[in-house]
């Protein structure tokens, strides 16, 4: 469901000085071509700017009103809880990725207008951009994302660590969660669906302990469906270059 492209789009519209499809000016010429190189290069560096100011915000935040989201990061000195970070995040990453895909198959209206929406209006900005910088827009929203609603807002409401009972994880994990979804209310059921992946990010984190896990899962997810996303365009553009008239 692309966590990462759902806000940065909506944030660099009022910005964009030339159309990119019809859907934005209905009376373009069939025959337009999108701008895609310079979109797509637009597009990277705002959505990288935008999600490591949410990690700027949660960190300078956290310095005035508390807690610091970056004390959830284990230190560079302990590389093993480093290690163990990353990979537990990345493998809980898996069965999110399998559930969303099942879902993206469902053919119900709701489901197929958050497809269009991404094919029409998201993927086109990145089409043109390398594994590479997909993996670095991924990486970027997951820290910064997972810095703000779960490192800070999360802990905000649940307290410290060794504050932490079922009542407060829960309302923590609940009211994160909900803002969460709220921030990529793109259509209804995706604003259910990023509700739903927000309260399993806070469950690795009250269970770990450890920020780094959700913020690895998050990454790894937005990789893997980006990359899904993005292969898939391709595929289906080079087949209608294949079927056309000559």
């Amino acid at each position: 469901m692309m966590v990462l492209v759902v806000t940065v789009v909506r944030i660099i519209r009022p910005f964009r000085n030339k159309p990119f499809s019809k859907m934005d000016d209905p009376d373009l010429d069939d025959n337009f071509e999108p701008p895609v190189l310079e979109s797509s290069d637009r597009f990277f560096m705002a959505a990288v700017g935008f999600e490591v100011g949410l990690g700027v915000v949660a960190v300078v935040v956290g310095s005035f009103l508390g807690p610091r989201a970056n004390e959830l990061v284990p230190p560079l000195s302990d590389v093993w809880a480093i290690l163990w970070g990353v990979g537990l995040g990345a493998l809980l990453a898996l069965p999110m990725v399998a559930m969303v895909q099942g879902l993206q198959k469902l053919r119900i209206p709701q489901v197929e207008e958050i497809n269009r929406l991404g094919r029409d209006r998201m993927l086109p900005l990145m089409e043109n951009l390398s594994n590479w910088e997909l993996a670095i827009l991924s990486i970027c929203a997951g820290v910064g994302e997972e810095m703000l609603f779960r490192g800070w807002l999360q802990t905000w409401i649940t307290g410290s660590e060794s504050e932490w009972s079922v009542t407060s994880m829960a309302i923590g994990i609940f009211v994160a969660s909900l803002v969460f979804g709220l921030a990529h209310a793109i259509t209804k059921l995706y604003v259910i669906v990023v509700f739903a992946m927000g309260i399993l990010f806070g469950i690795m984190l009250v269970a770990t302990g450890n920020l780094l896990v959700p913020i690895a899962a998050h990454a790894v997810f937005d990789f893997i469906q980006l990359k899904l996303a993005v292969s898939e365009l391709k595929k289906e553009a080079a087949g209608g270059e294949v079927s056309a008239p000559k």
